[in-house]
């Protein structure tokens, strides 16, 4: 398969994927319209309203994660990649809550 072949052979499976993502949401889109005509929520845009409502806006889960990468990250090991440094940080959180 030449070069040209793959290269469309991948655009036509990403235009594929993205019409069959928006398939999925054309149910939410109408709700939408429906929404915006009458003023009324569905109980579908209800309960998602309800669980957006329901999110803490706090920043301690940032904090904890800055604090977590400055032990990893110190002048011994200042030459961390971003991948790295992000894995270090993963890993560390998989492991302590597989303690538990």
């Amino acid at each position: 398969m030449s070069l040209q072949e793959e290269l469309n052979l991948k655009l036509q499976e990403s235009t594929t994927t993205t019409n069959a993502t928006q398939d999925k949401f054309k149910w939410l889109k109408s709700e939408f319209v429906l929404f915006k005509n009458t003023g009324e929520r569905t109980d579908h845009l209800q309960k998602y309203y309800d669980a957006l409502l329901s999110i803490k806006p706090t920043s301690t889960d940032v904090e904890r994660v800055f604090s977590v990468s400055a032990s990893f990250c110190t002048k011994i090991r200042s030459r961390l990649s971003d991948k790295s440094l992000n894995a270090l940080v993963i890993l560390k959180f998989f492991y302590n809550k597989s303690k538990k």
